[in-house]
């Protein structure tokens, strides 16, 4: 499960909270890329609320806030001097995701905090924040995906989404969640006759 809290904080910093003239910034300015990565820091301790009882949740986002660092300042050196934009937008993403499962590693013992809060049980439900984590994909970073696209065919290209297909990308995640919460509702009603 901290996986997923840190892939949550992860898709949210990196493609929701990451305006564009901070990713121009980060390509000017190592300041742009410490805000960044203060960003994710703040977002992961927010995620994992659940852990905060114990101090290695602190130095799993710490270290992931250390590595990030180090990867944006990569992947800008290198798109600037290679100028495979998608390869290396890929190519971060992928590192990105193999920190955060080390470091999810280091968490997965870490007993999670008691609650009775409704709200807080539904933020601790796998399936909500898979919900949330597809929803984000489906809508934010695949538009971003798209403009990398974009960009490695014309440098200049700006960023403007295209709302049809965030459009019918909801619908298809809408379709795909529905499927798998019903499916979900059937193995639990099964497992129970």
């Amino acid at each position: 499960m901290p996986f997923l809290y840190l892939l949550l904080a992860h898709i949210t910093a990196d493609f929701l909270l990451q305006p564009n003239k901070l990713v121009k910034w980060k390509y000017k300015s190592n300041t742009a890329i410490l805000i960044h990565v203060f960003t994710h820091f703040i977002v992961m301790m927010l995620a994992l609320f659940p852990y905060w009882m114990n101090p290695a949740v602190l130095i799993a986002s710490f270290f992931i806030s250390f590595i990030h660092y180090f990867i944006d300042i990569g992947k800008i050196y290198l798109e600037k001097k290679m100028k495979h934009i998608v390869e290396f937008f890929l190519i971060d993403q992928l590192i990105h995701i193999a920190t955060l499962l080390l470091a999810s590693a280091f968490l997965v013992n870490i007993p999670i905090i008691k609650t009775t809060s409704k709200i807080i049980s539904l933020y601790l439900n796998p399936a909500v924040i898979i919900g949330i984590i597809m929803l984000i994909i489906a809508t934010r970073v695949c538009s971003i995906f798209n403009y990398q696209l974009k960009r490695a065919k014309n440098p200049k290209a700006k960023f403007n989404p295209d709302k049809k297909i965030t459009i019918r990308n909801l619908i298809i995640f809408s379709i795909i969640y529905a499927i798998i919460i019903i499916f979900g509702v059937f193995n639990i009603a099964f497992s129970l006759i």
